[in-house]
């Protein structure tokens, strides 16, 4: 990966949003690496260290929730930022994606433009 370019992990197990966020996340200028369920988010993050984590709640082998919690209970990675996205419809995954470690919760839908600002406010602008 290209020096000085900081890097997004994208963890969502949808193939078509996982696409479009990792499209979202280029077109912004940032580095992306992408996880299809919560076991390989944590294997990517101790990889490849990333700037921010976009991180959906419910994947197969380990969900959202766990993967947070294993990556921030790593000293290295204890201070990236991790947003949930989730179409999850009560308030609860919220309560619980924030008791996990994440810094702000997304619902699904999410507009290209609101997830650009988001990955700008914790990691600044890449482009």
């Amino acid at each position: 990966m290209p020096s000085g370019r900081k890097t997004v992990l994208v963890a969502e197990d949808t193939a078509d949003l996982l696409q479009l966020f990792t499209l979202v996340v280029g077109l912004g200028g940032y580095n992306t690496v992408e996880a299809t369920d919560g076991a390989q988010a944590v294997e990517q993050a101790t990889l490849c260290q990333p700037d921010l984590i976009l991180m959906d709640i419910a994947m197969p082998v380990m969900d959202g929730y766990e993967a947070t919690r294993r990556i921030l209970s790593n000293p290295v990675l204890s201070k990236v930022p991790i947003i949930a996205i989730s179409a999850q419809t009560s308030r609860r995954w919220q309560e619980l994606a924030l008791e996990a470690g994440c810094v702000e919760c997304v619902p699904k839908p999410v507009e290209p433009s609101d997830l650009h600002e988001l990955i700008g406010r914790y990691i600044g602008c890449n482009a």
